[in-house]
């Protein structure tokens, strides 16, 4: 069980920091960053980004056979941890 978990944690970690350099390259090509007149689209596509990785993390549990209310919970956790530290470093607050 701990052994999975922290596979758990590393997978959603790894996929955290690849979605976010996924979205800093679709939100540079977009034009995003040139204007701040588009710091909305560019939230929406980074709220969109956090989905994605929620769907991403629940295809994870099914395959991992982690699909119980603790793997769930941490992965809730690690995920708003990983956006919150991200918005943070965008200045959406």
């Amino acid at each position: 069980m701990k052994n999975s978990l922290i596979k758990l944690i590393l997978l959603n970690v790894i996929t955290g920091i690849i979605l976010l350099i996924i979205f800093y390259l679709s939100a540079f090509l977009s034009g995003y960053g040139s204007n701040i007149t588009h710091l909305s689209q560019e939230k929406r596509l980074f709220i969109k980004f956090a989905i994605f990785h929620c769907i991403v993390n629940i295809y994870l549990l099914y395959k991992l056979k982690q699909i119980n209310t603790i793997s769930i919970f941490l992965s809730i956790i690690i995920i708003c941890c990983l956006y919150l530290f991200a918005a943070w470093q965008f200045e959406y607050f």
